[in-house]
């Protein structure tokens, strides 16, 4: 009876797949292993439920149910840590977004003291060329003051 018993278990699908699961284990991603043993989770409940071996069935379906719950709280955990990377994204473009507003503050602060430096340049320039004039205006009349005393001395002194 345990032979028969043990060929219905190997012939179910479920079963069969198991087989195959175990054959090729090495050639499987963590992915289709976690399909096999799901799937030979299933085969072994279906197994233990036609052919009612009811110690082993009860300790094994509590221990998928430990399963099936370690992967919702992987999955959850995932789905956190995606979120977490959202997040962080997420901060890094608004410190990026900042920099960038720092940058531009940086850059008009330059340029406004640039053109003031600039307009002070002009300034100063203008004072120079203004001197300048009244120095040659100066030069101008005392050259011609001097002419002039000369002309009334060369006719004060003629007579």
């Amino acid at each position: 009876v345990a032979k028969v018993n043990l060929r219905v278990f190997s012939y179910h699908p479920f079963c069969l797949l198991k087989l195959s699961c175990t054959f090729l284990l090495p050639a499987f991603t963590a992915l289709e292993l976690n399909f096999c043993t799901m799937m030979f989770m299933m085969c072994y409940i279906q197994y233990c439920i036609c052919f009612e071996h009811t110690n082993g069935c009860m300790v094994f379906i509590a221990l998928c149910v430990v399963f099936i719950a370690l992967c919702v709280v992987f999955i959850a955990l995932c789905v956190v840590f995606i979120a977490l990377c959202v997040v962080f994204i997420i901060l890094c473009m608004v410190f990026i977004a900042q920099f960038m507003m720092f940058i531009t503050f940086c850059m008009v602060f330059i340029t406004r003291y640039t053109m003031i430096i600039t307009q002070y340049t002009v300034i100063i320039t203008q004072y120079t060329v203004f001197i300048t004039f009244c120095m040659v205006f100066i030069t101008q009349d005392t050259v011609f003051i001097t002419q002039y005393m000369v002309f009334i001395a060369h006719y004060v002194l003629l007579p």
